[in-house]
């Protein structure tokens, strides 16, 4: 959706029984707003979910949302209040000039092309780095390219060991230039891929799907560990013990989320005793016990390591994904960061407890917190073991303060 039809849109647009107030946050896919019921006056939020966007994939994971979250209602899962469809409205009047953003598109793979012939074997993986992260990160359809690009990025530090070690110099410099050939490709199909999907979608009458969700006025876990920092060890249990109470349930209905991150818990209810509530189903999967999965999808810095690797994986990804968090709770910051996923998986090999923090924490805390994550997804803590773990289970809390 166009930025200026949307802020024109947030002033005054109604749809169904709802006023449209202002924009929560929005993907590819859909856009979050803040709403008003016409006829209660109260508050909700309305997930605006661009039908035509999806492929079969998340048209599977829109359905398998909306039938887990009309089957519920629990304390930490947001609520679904209401479901309809507004058929073909236009939601974007945006006018291109053709011929103008093709010449841009040749102007840019150009440019590129250009730039990947200067670039020395030395500085190429940063460049094909900086490349995945400028064009290739916005559409979960695009992973392939990502994949290709990643096997890419391994065949180009493969090719700089060489190189350094003088052999195969011929070999190699006939590698090095098949090499960036390709990655031009595969970088030409992802821009493409974008122009032509927009140009589809900006002459077609826009399909939309609405779901109306309980509003949570504390906003989400990511902009209270911005505003408080790491937090205390008590306040950290008593969060994990509602996120794992949310979990229960949707291993229970054998549901994945796949996208447990800070932006995706909302906070609800006052600060002194907030209520955590696990949102944001648009990458649930349901998967049956014995059965993996192999689609790749999720936030990098919360992502398990089979996920990240391209392996297959089952409930197993959303215990990791708590055992990150769990983490950033008491940290302060991720444990594994990198500005790709190979960077990410490069930093797996030890868990980087801050030194000022982990005396003061339980012992019980720092198991639970290694255990969930675990890279060995057989070793990793099952929904079970978390729950009766006995760091959720004690009184106590250790010295730390959270200072």
């Amino acid at each position: 959706m166009d930025l200026e039809a949307t802020k024109n849109l947030s002033e005054s647009h109604t749809i169904g029984n709802y006023i449209l107030k202002s924009k929560l946050g929005e993907s590819s896919f859909s856009t979050v707003w803040k709403a008003e019921n016409k006829t209660t006056g109260g508050e909700v939020a309305v997930k605006q979910v661009y039908l035509s966007n999806l492929n079969k994939n998340l048209r599977n994971c829109l359905d398998c949302e909306l039938n887990f979250l009309s089957s519920v209602n629990h304390p930490n899962i947001i609520r679904l209040l209401d479901v309809f469809e507004d058929q073909g409205q236009k939601w974007d009047h945006t006018t291109n000039n053709h011929e103008a953003q093709i010449g841009g598109i040749k102007d840019l793979l150009h440019g590129l092309t250009q730039q990947l012939e200067s670039v020395i074997q030395s500085n190429l993986m940063s460049w094909i780095e900086d490349a995945i992260l400028k064009y290739c990160s916005v559409d979960g359809v695009l992973w392939s390219v990502k994949m290709n690009l990643g096997i890419m990025f391994t065949e180009a530090l493969l090719l700089d060991m060489v190189l350094q070690k003088s052999i195969w110099s011929s070999s190699a410099s006939i590698m090095l230039k098949i090499l960036k050939q390709t990655v031009i490709y595969m970088l030409s199909v992802s821009i493409i891929f974008h122009f032509c999907k927009s140009e589809y979608l900006q002459s077609q009458d826009e399909c939309c799907m609405f779901l109306v969700l309980e509003f949570c006025s504390g906003g989400n876990l990511a902009s209270y560990l911005q505003q408080h920092g790491r937090v205390q060890e008590k306040i950290a249990k008593r969060f994990t013990q509602q996120m794992g109470d949310g979990l229960k349930i949707l291993q229970s209905h054998h549901i994945i989320h796949r996208d447990l991150k800070p932006e995706n818990i909302l906070l609800s209810g006052k600060e002194s005793d907030v209520v955590l509530k696990i949102a944001d189903f648009g990458l649930s999967r349901r998967v049956l016990p014995d059965n993996y999965v192999e689609t790749v999808c999720g936030s990098p810095f919360y992502m398990a390591p089979e996920l990240l690797q391209f392996q297959r994986y089952d409930c197993k990804v959303d215990m990791w994904s708590v055992g990150v968090i769990l983490f950033e709770l008491l940290n302060g910051y991720p444990p594994f960061r990198g500005r790709t996923n190979f960077q990410v998986v490069s930093f797996l090999s030890c868990l980087p407890f801050s030194q000022h923090i982990l005396p003061g924490l339980h012992p019980d805390c720092v198991d639970i917190c290694s255990r969930l994550l675990s890279a060995n997804p057989v070793q990793r803590l099952p929904i079970d073991e978390f729950y009766h773990h006995k760091f959720l289970r004690i009184k106590g809390v250790g010295k730390y303060h959270g200072q």
